[in-house]
């Protein structure tokens, strides 16, 4: 945590070999509304922008958006948006979005999907 509500966060991702890096500079007030804007890099190249934004609507809901640029094609490769509930221990987000790349490892075209997370325990749903 750099400041109250400034924060750097980082992470990598490997198996039996390095597979993926973030990292990010994220900015949250008092009311849980967030801006973060991060970086994304795999071995294979991938080299990504990443901005995610969320706006509380009440205490327990909140919008949120994500948009996934490319820096190497220079162009979006994809977005969602959605509603989360967040509760003590468990969080419910429902998506809709668009992958305009099969780049990112899908497909191409629109989804619906959820998110179920599980506080402390995981989390189960689609992942782009």
């Amino acid at each position: 945590r750099l400041t109250q509500n400034l924060s750097l966060t980082a992470d990598g991702r490997y198996g039996s070999h390095f597979q993926a890096a973030d990292a990010g500079l994220n900015y949250e007030n008092s009311r849980k509304d967030f801006l973060s804007l991060g970086y994304h890099k795999t071995p294979d190249d991938v080299k990504d922008a990443l901005w995610r934004s969320g706006l509380s609507i009440t205490e327990t809901w909140r919008w949120t958006q994500r948009v996934d640029y490319s820096l190497l094609n220079k162009g979006v490769k994809s977005w969602r948006t959605g509603l989360q509930y967040i509760h003590d221990c468990w969080d419910f987000e429902l998506l809709g979005g668009r992958n305009l790349s099969s780049e990112i490892g899908g497909q191409d075209g629109g989804y619906i999907g959820f998110f179920l997370t599980l506080k402390g325990l995981g989390g189960y749903g689609i992942n782009n």
